[in-house]
């Protein structure tokens, strides 16, 4: 497992680290300046944040993840782009792809915005987003 500029918060239970059949690539932490911790933060800087987290995704699935993978674990959230990147670049490769579902991505939204349309519009691309295995 690589840690370094990565999001690798919470470490994973010893026996997945353990498991010769798994391998961990862990997503680069977005710049500091693409900060979205208060209200105002996230209207300016949430674009480009998940501008940076669809790049680093398809890098991550589609050049760094091995081809012979077949199956690719993504966490959830992010929700926004993960689901249809992921679908995608496991169709494209023919890799199955599990979504570990932590909690709803609107729901982490509507902390920080309370009521805001985008929290709207997150929660309507839950139902829509693409079906997985």
């Amino acid at each position: 497992m690589e840690s370094d500029e990565s999001w690798a918060e919470t470490p994973p239970r010893p026996e997945i680290l353990s498991n010769p059949s798994i391998r961990i690539y862990p997503l680069k932490a977005p710049p500091k300046f693409l900060d979205t911790s208060t209200a105002v933060k996230f209207i300016l800087f949430a674009p480009f944040k998940a501008l940076y987290q669809l790049l680093t995704l398809l890098d991550t699935l589609l050049y760094t993840i091995p081809a012979t993978a077949g199956y690719v674990l993504i966490q959830n959230p992010p929700a926004i782009p993960t689901l249809v990147v992921a679908k995608v670049a496991g169709v494209l490769r023919g890799q199955k792809v599990v979504i570990d579902w932590h909690n709803f991505g609107y729901s982490i939204l509507q902390m920080k915005l309370k009521g805001h349309p985008v929290v709207l519009c997150a929660k309507l691309f839950v139902p829509i987003s693409p079906p997985v295995i």
